[in-house]
């Protein structure tokens, strides 16, 4: 691939997992070497970071964190001018993007729901005893599932676990898809899949239930959310102080 030509869509490929073999170890093989390409990648991580999340406060950093490394590379730096280029469109983009999404929310980003979502969210890990390299379709199939999920390329990952649902349903797949949809944003998707969840004999049941509530949470649901909340709050885990600690925020 003619990555000097292509570069800003050689690393949007890298980053969402869809080089073949030979492009990603190209593509790697010139990122050990330059060190320009590196500050790009990096750049770029920032960027989709900030878009990821979408937190007023955070996002609106992340513009200046780009913005001061622009200034810093203009000053000290003669051969850095692609680099340059690309993180003020990065930021403009971000702007761009904070402004639309403003908009479209009705000014909801930084509000106190997402605020505690995003403050108390964190993507259940995959198990060490998961899903591991197999020989048939399927569980080649899990295994880049997970591997997206792992690497946080949540999109990949609800592209792929939704097909292994579908395929042959698995509590945990769903488990795992609903908690890539709420990274993602998707409320109403994760509450119908933690949902269904919750009213089986699922081993995480608290965890289920954990996730139902910050999905209710994040979809303004705030009642339903006190609920499951308050229950989690009665229980003896390790979820119970998380729990009053949103109540005590709501």
């Amino acid at each position: 691939m003619d990555f000097e030509n292509n570069i800003e869509i050689g690393i949007q490929r890298y980053l969402d997992g869809d080089m073949d073999p030979g492009a990603q170890r190209e593509f790697e093989e010139r990122l050990q070497s330059d060190p320009e390409m590196q500050n790009q990648l990096e750049s770029y991580k920032t960027l989709i970071k900030g878009i990821r999340f979408q937190k007023r406060n955070e996002a609106w950093d992340l513009v200046a964190e780009l913005e001061t490394e622009a200034q810093e590379k203009r000053t000290r730096s003669r051969g850095g001018k692609k680099t340059l280029k690309f993180l003020l469109v990065a930021a403009s983009v971000l702007i761009l993007f904070l402004f639309l999404a403003i908009l479209y929310n009705g000014l909801k980003i930084g509000g106190i729901n997402d605020r505690l979502v995003a403050e108390h969210f964190e993507p259940y890990p995959v198990l060490a005893n998961g899903p591991v390299r197999g020989g048939d379709n399927l569980e080649s199939l899990k295994e880049r599932a997970y591997l997206a999920y792992g690497a946080e390329r949540y999109e990949e990952a609800i592209t792929l676990l939704t097909r292994l649902v579908d395929e042959q349903y698995d509590v945990y797949d769903a488990f795992y898809l609903g908690n890539a949809h709420l990274a993602s944003g998707n409320y109403m998707e994760a509450i119908g899949l933690f949902q269904e969840l919750a009213e089986t004999d699922i081993l995480l049941k608290v965890q289920t239930q954990w996730y139902l509530s910050l999905s209710h949470l994040g979809n303004n649901d705030v009642d339903r959310a006190k609920a499951i909340f308050t229950e989690i709050g009665r229980s003896d885990t390790s979820y119970s102080d998380k729990a009053t600690q949103i109540l005590n925020n709501l």
